[in-house]
């Protein structure tokens, strides 16, 4: 079992603002001929001891999360290859997974936040539609760092999925 993303274009849907699959390509170009600096601004801001609190002041994180356990995955992050990582992002973005998504023939759990900015719980409902033996757990308050906000509700819930289909102990 792995997580995965929205299915169609996540940089459209990713970003919340206007023209955003519009406008992000161009700025990951940009980001990737100057990943040297963009990683020392990347580390900087992960390294600082606010850097979760600020996530949590603009809504892009609940207040449940564990701020030393994130900052520990914030710096971890941090260390990537930025230039790689961008890449991947530019990547991301011109993928499109819709058209596999009824051929999915193994149960699939999907675990949305009611307040996820990047992955809309519509569009979690749209992926849920689309794959044949889906199942959903919206998780209220939760963002896109759900599984990292309420670790106890999803590690439950992912174990009962996994008892109910046969896949685990």
């Amino acid at each position: 079992m792995r997580p995965i993303g929205t299915f169609g274009r996540p940089l459209d849907t990713a970003v919340p603002v206007p023209f955003a699959g519009r406008l992000v390509p161009p700025t990951l170009h940009v980001a990737e001929r100057f990943h040297r600096p963009v990683g020392a601004a990347m580390r900087a801001l992960a390294a600082q001891p606010e850097f979760v609190s600020l996530m949590k002041r603009f809504g892009m994180m609940a207040d449940t999360v564990d701020e030393a356990e994130f900052s520990d995955i914030a710096v971890a992050f941090a260390g990537l290859d930025v230039e790689v990582f961008l890449r991947t992002l530019r990547a991301l973005g011109e993928h499109d997974a819709s058209r596999i998504l009824p051929s999915i023939e193994v149960p699939v759990l999907v675990v949305a936040g009611d307040r996820d900015r990047m992955t809309p719980r519509g569009l979690s409902q749209q992926m849920v539609r689309k794959i044949p033996r889906a199942e959903i757990l919206v998780v209220r308050g939760g963002t896109h760092y759900t599984a990292v906000e309420f670790p106890e509700l999803v590690a439950l819930r992912i174990g009962r999925f996994l008892r109910d289909h046969g896949l685990g102990g």
